[in-house]
Parts: C-alpha cells; sequence; structure tokens
C-alpha cells in the first residue's frame, strides 16, 4: 500500500524505480541509501540539473557520486511521450503528485497502465502542515520508499536521527521558558526587481514564532512593501542582503537598523528532507534565539553525513552548504556558524546578534 492507499504490486522481475524527476530522486537516496535499485533517473537535462541545481542542496549527488556518472541512468527522457515509449514490465515509477503536462503522474497507472506508486501523504496545501503532520509524513515516506524496494526494516533506522534531532533541538529550546519572542519574516524578489516583494512568516512551531504577517492582513488597497514597513520584524531573511541593506525603503526598518537582517545557508530544508529540515529548523533558531543554543551546528551536519552515509565533509564543502561567502558579511553569522565555532560547543553565545 502507497501513501495515496493504492495497492502496489512489485513485479517479479522487479527492475528498480525510476524517479521522474530529479526531486524524486534525492528523496529516494536520502530516504533508502539504495542507489543500487534505481532503473533509470532522467535524461541528460536531467542531470544536470541534478548536479547544478541553484534552488537545491540535499549533497545526494556528493554522497552517491555514481549516480551523477554513470551514463546508463541518464538516458531516459522522461515526457510522456518518452516514458510509453521506453517503459518496461519490471519499472516502478516514483509518481508522487507531479504533471507530466495536463497529465498528473497519479493517474498514469489508471489511464495508461504505469506501474506507478506514491510515496507521500496528500498536500495540505494551502494550509502549512503542522509539525505532527510533517513528521509522519516523513516517516510514511521512509516505509513506502523502502518497503518497495524489500527493506522495510530500514525505514526506522534511516529515520532515527531525524527523531533524534527533533527532539534535542525542543529540548534545548524549552520554549515555555522563553519570554519574549522576536517577530522574524522571510523576505524576497526577483534578484534584478524589488518592484514587487513577496515575504512570508509560517514557520515550524516548534520554533516558537508566531506569524508576523498576520498583523497585517493584504486587504488589496496597499503593496507588500507598505505591509513590510508596518510590521517591521525584528529580525529578517533575504537571500538578497546587500540588495536589501541598500535599498532606501527599508532604512527606517529595526531589523536594517540594528543589522539583524541575515541570508541564509544553501541546504533546502525542505520540510520531509530527514537529514536537512531538523538542521534548517536549527540554524533558524539559533538565529533567533542565540542565547538559548550552543553554536555547533556545523559539528552536527559533519556528524550526520558521517554516520548515516560514511561521508565525510571538508571544511571547505561546510563553508560551501553554509553559503559562508554571505553569512560571513554578518560578524554574528560567521562566528556562530565558521570553523571556530565547532572548536567549543560547550555553551550558547551569549552575545547579541547586534553588530
Amino acid at each position: 500500500m502507497d501513501a495515496a492507499g493504492k495497492t502496489v504490486t512489485v513485479p517479479e522481475n522487479f527492475m528498480g524505480v525510476v524517479p521522474v524527476h530529479t526531486f524524486h530522486l534525492s528523496v529516494f537516496l536520502e530516504k533508502t541509501h539504495a542507489p543500487e535499485k534505481l532503473a533509470k533517473a532522467g535524461s541528460p537535462n536531467d542531470r544536470q540539473h541534478y548536479v547544478f541545481s541553484p534552488f537545491r542542496r540535499d549533497l545526494m549527488d556528493w554522497v552517491f557520486p555514481a549516480v551523477p556518472r554513470d551514463d546508463t541512468l541518464w538516458d531516459f527522457p522522461t515526457d510522456l511521450e518518452s516514458i510509453l515509449a521506453n517503459d518496461q514490465e519490471g519499472y516502478i515509477y516514483l509518481a508522487d503528485f507531479m504533471y507530466l503536462g495536463p497529465i498528473r503522474f497519479d493517474d498514469l497507472q489508471k489511464t495508461f497502465g504505469l506501474n506507478t506508486i506514491s510515496y507521500s501523504p496528500p498536500s495540505t496545501y494551502p494550509r502549512r502542515p503542522t509539525f505532527k503532520e510533517i513528521d509522519n509524513s516523513t516517516m510514511i515516506m521512509a516505509s513506502v520508499l523502502n518497503d518497495v524496494i524489500g527493506q522495510k526494516e530500514m525505514a526506522e533506522v534511516y529515520t532515527a536521527d531525524y527523531r533524534k534531532d527533533m527532539a534535542q533541538l525542543a529540548d534545548e529550546l524549552d520554549l515555555e521558558t522563553i519570554e519574549h519572542r522576536p517577530a522574524v519574516l522571510s523576505v524576497g524578489s526577483s534578484v534584478n526587481d524589488w518592484t514587487y516583494v513577496w515575504f512570508g512568516g509560517n514557520f515550524d512551531e516548534r520554533l516558537g514564532l508566531n506569524n508576523s504577517s498576520d498583523k497585517k492582513r493584504a486587504m488589496g488597497r496597499e503593496q507588500d512593501a507598505e505591509r513590510l514597513l508596518y510590521i517591521d520584524p525584528d529580525i529578517i531573511f533575504c537571500g538578497e542582503g546587500k540588495t536589501f541593506y541598500s535599498d532606501p525603503r527599508w532604512r527606517g526598518l529595526r531589523a536594517v537598523r540594528e543589522k539583524r537582517v541575515y541570508p541564509g545557508p544553501r541546504f533546502n530544508p525542505w520540510e520531509n528532507d530527514s537529514n536537512f529540515y531538523p538542521l534548517g529548523l536549527r540554524y533558524t533558531a539559533e538565529v533567533v534565539y542565540p542565547e538559548r543554543l550552543a553554536p555547533k551546528l556545523r559539528r552536527m551536519i559533519r556528524e550526520k553525513f558521517e554516520k548515516n552515509y560514511g561521508f565525510r565533509l571538508k571544511d571547505s564543502e561546510i563553508d560551501f552548504i553554509f553559503n559562508m561567502n554571505e553569512l560571513k558579511q554578518s560578524p554574528f553569522l560567521a562566528q556562530r556558524f565558521g570553523r571556530e565555532s565547532e572548536s567549543d560547543t560547550s555553551e550558547p553565545i551569549m552575545s547579541g546578534p547586534n553588530e
């Protein structure tokens, strides 16, 4: 039974899974650690996107370097016509709420007879899932993907660190004892055009942060820039920090005056990424509550990939996934997430983030 409640038949001549999209490929490898169970991975263009995508840094192409280098995996175009032309009886397609033109992947079995599997529960969009839904979805995904390749017992092994990291963060934060919780927003726009600004304040509830954008709901009578000025958050996460600081519209914002506009790391804490979602929450928590948490995120990333995959990250590689060239522009971030932060992680950094 897959995550959508459909019975999945694993063929006797099972040849492996076909992710159909590089996103599914990363999810499969992170949840199963089983590159040998791949039948195909995609097209040559998909391989380029998988290795050089500017939007994700989940490290699966580093951890399993044979995957992007295996030409036999990347000769499978993933448009609908090519899938139908190249389908083989032993393939199982990871078809999880994605589209091929007007055709949904989860309709491919019913419509075309392709053997498909959905590995995650239906989305709660537009409502943000609760933390219990996020955790439950993560476990279901691991269970379904490991079950289909015949190693269901490994699902708990591969998600154990996820549970441990979440529990450790909750224990260290001890939200019930935090009296002041800063107003925090993530802000962004087109790299070359800040006319339109988007922002969001829906953080995982385990961080104890209210949605600051709820202070002024969009009524259709104002620009988002006006809403941002009205909300005036304490902390802003923004990938284009230099541009944001130089924009005269924002000079009066508290976060700008106090130099608390922070870029983020390169790793993408997608909600169901067992490796980086807990670490992404910790990154936000260490920035928002620096007095609560010891600066040990670098060490946690190093230990996680060494323990889970036998993959030893170099200092330069950790600098890269932390986006240290951007972070070092802030003395606070450079101190907390730089290489020196691994030397003593016994106590939180008590000084505030103001520069």
